[in-house]
């Protein structure tokens, strides 16, 4: 009899271990799971940033023969216009000119101003002697 109570116990416990360790093995298979997932979703970025490298690399290499293409185009140019000196006089001249009518309109707008700033200061000087007749008219009514 003993031995059965004892072997009873032993198997309650036997029992409690058990379901101790299948909620062990429950929350480490959660933990495995959310880990996984992790690894996944860093995976993916991974991927993505490759992406992106990829890509990036593409627009390095057409940015370089655009770069040549341009460095083509303006050595090209440099000879059209060491070939058009005269042209280019022509054009400075021309350059020249119009800084001379810019500052020579410049000028007059300077000059216009200070007249129109000397104008309103009249008009206000005339103002203020028009407020004081008003207010000796006023006075001299009453």
């Amino acid at each position: 009899r003993k031995k059965i109570d004892k072997l009873k116990t032993n198997v309650a416990t036997k029992s409690e271990e058990i379901k101790i360790l299948t909620t062990n093995i429950d929350r480490k298979q959660n933990e495995l799971k959310s880990a996984k997932q992790n690894f996944d979703e860093v995976r993916f970025e991974n991927e993505k940033i490759r992406n992106e490298q990829d890509k990036l690399q593409q627009l390095m290499a057409e940015t370089e023969v655009s770069k040549q293409e341009l460095n083509a185009q303006i050595n090209a140019l440099k000879q059209e216009t060491d070939g058009s000196k005269a042209e280019y006089e022509k054009l400075h001249k021309h350059m020249l000119q119009l800084t001379q009518e810019l500052e020579d309109n410049t000028k007059s707008k300077e000059e216009l101003t200070n007249e129109m700033d000397k104008l309103n200061k009249e008009i206000g000087i005339k103002d203020v002697v028009q407020k004081e007749n008003e207010e000796k008219i006023i006075k001299l009514n009453e």
